[in-house]
């Protein structure tokens, strides 16, 4: 019985007690800069190591091809290459790799062609499977491994679980923008071990060509946005003697600009 619980929580959750959402879950987008893409924390890749950003990442780009106002192929992606220590690989870019989407109702298929192993049990002929609500709000993510993640909104939070409840990262959300991803890792006794926090900011008042496109690769923060950050910054903690101590800081500001229709130029548009 308890396996079914997490989806039914979903389903109380995203129907009694979700808001309208007006945006639009067509990008008009017809590429996106690696620039404005995040790859960290992929559920295609896992804990793979990255030879990223290439060496002009505002000009590598992603594209995009349609088929009835959906994208139906993401061209760009990333490739195992040895790394040079031993039988250690790392992600390197690459435009010979694409994602070829297959929509099936309320579902986005995703296959990784030519084929590549990324983590352990992958399993590469598969794709990951995107669902979400109506509203194009993300429900449930399948990995190419069969692991399932599932999402609940809970006020201003999305709670990221497994299939056993167990919460893997927390969303916090305020006016319509993701404002920081939470992930607490503990030991087996229960206690606190390690925490990440990713920041998002600067945010502007444009509409977010990516709203809802968790699917498309390198697309998942931005997709649970209205609007578009600039900023990401990375907190690592430690926990120590009772609480959390900062081990590392990070941060990557990407510059915005706009065309006359108040667009942001994350890539080009039809009839740029």
């Amino acid at each position: 019985m308890k396996r079914f619980l997490v989806p039914i929580i979903l389903i109380l959750c995203l129907t009694g007690c979700e808001e309208e959402d007006p945006v639009s879950l067509n990008s008009p987008l017809e590429s996106c800069y690696a620039l404005y893409l995040n790859f960290d924390d992929n559920h295609l890749f896992g804990e793979a190591e990255y030879v990223y950003p290439p060496v002009d990442s505002g000009k590598n780009q992603i594209t995009f091809e349609y088929l009835d106002n959906r994208i139906v192929r993401v061209t760009g992606g990333f490739g195992m290459v040895p790394s040079g220590y031993g039988t250690m690989e790392n992600l390197i870019f690459s435009e010979r790799i694409y994602d070829s989407i297959v929509y099936k109702e309320n579902q986005q298929y995703v296959y990784t062609r030519p084929e590549h192993f990324y983590v352990m049990d992958d399993q590469p002929e598969k794709p990951i499977i995107y669902s979400t609500n109506e509203k194009g709000r993300l429900l449930k993510v399948t990995r190419r491994t069969g692991r399932e993640f599932y999402y609940a909104r809970e006020d201003q939070k999305i709670l990221e679980m497994n299939r056993h409840e167990q919460i893997l990262r927390t969303f916090y959300m305020a006016d319509g923008n993701l404002m920081r991803v939470e992930t607490i890792t503990t030991r087996d006794n229960g206690v606190p071990w390690q925490k990440k926090e990713m920041i998002f900011t600067g945010y502007d008042r444009a509409p977010n060509p990516l709203r809802n496109q968790y699917h498309i690769l390198g697309a998942f923060y931005r997709a649970f946005s209205q609007n578009n950050y600039s900023k990401l910054t990375t907190h690592t903690f430690q926990w120590e003697e009772g609480s959390w101590a900062r081990e590392s800081s990070y941060s990557v500001e990407v510059p915005m600009y706009y065309n006359e229709l108040g667009q942001p130029l994350l890539g080009e548009y039809n009839g740029s």
